[in-house]
């Protein structure tokens, strides 16, 4: 089975191995020009990119379509290859089988020194988000008085600190309950110190709880038994 997913860049696997392939296909925004994608041709493809700053799981029969497909590209010429892609693009951008992952936007409207800034942020969370963070501690990454980040932070995201941090953290819990761990082991490998807290941040996030999201991306197992001659 492949894995069909549209995130930012940073890839986080916890050292779990698992048994799938991973086909990754990276390319620039403009890798067709400036105003390629503002055609109105293309506008479902643009609405997906936008979705799919914050990740995208897809599962179902979209997933199996694209992964053989993407299982493929590297091995056709150029300008087909550009078409399959196109056309991967297009499906995923019409599909209905996919999960937000409520990960953290990828965004250039700010000026260096705040990109800079955040780009620490995101830094520290991601490498620390599955212990207790105090506001005091991440503060002082940012170089900032606790109030003062409090304020940047909040301009800048349009979240709180403990908002943010939380999506942060069910985003990869999704991604753990995707990998089979229990609700219970992906509440507390992410960071969360209460099983009842995490599932009410995880209901209020994604607007399910964590056991019925694992369960509806499960992928059935069939066994058989063949008979005796």
């Amino acid at each position: 089975m492949y894995p069909t997913s549209i995130a930012p860049a940073t890839r986080f696997d916890y050292g779990v191995t698992t048994d799938h392939r991973e086909v990754v296909v990276q390319l620039k925004e403009t890798f067709l020009g400036e105003t390629f994608w503002q055609a109105p041709e293309f506008s479902a493809i643009t609405a997906l990119f936008h979705r799919a700053r914050s990740g995208v799981s897809f599962y179902g029969e979209t997933k199996q379509r694209v992964g053989e497909k993407l299982s493929q590209l590297a091995g056709l010429p150029a300008f087909e290859r550009l078409l399959a892609l196109l056309s991967i693009f297009q499906e995923l951008a019409i599909s209905t089988e996919y999960t937000s992952l409520h990960g953290q936007a990828v965004t250039s409207a700010y000026n260096l020194k705040e990109q800079q800034r955040l780009k620490q942020v995101n830094q520290f969370i991601a490498e620390q988000y599955t212990r207790k963070i105090d506001i005091p501690e991440v503060a002082a990454v940012a170089s900032l008085t606790e109030s003062a980040f409090c304020r940047y932070f909040k301009r800048i995201t349009h979240l709180t600190f403990t908002q943010f941090l939380n999506q942060y953290r069910i985003s990869q819990a999704q991604k753990l309950l995707l990998l089979d761990y229990t609700v219970s082991e992906a509440c507390f490998a992410c960071g969360f110190e209460s099983l009842s807290y995490f599932n009410r941040i995880f209901r209020r996030v994604t607007n399910e709880n964590p056991l019925l999201f694992k369960k509806r991306h499960q992928v059935p197992v069939i066994f058989t038994q063949q008979a005796n001659p």
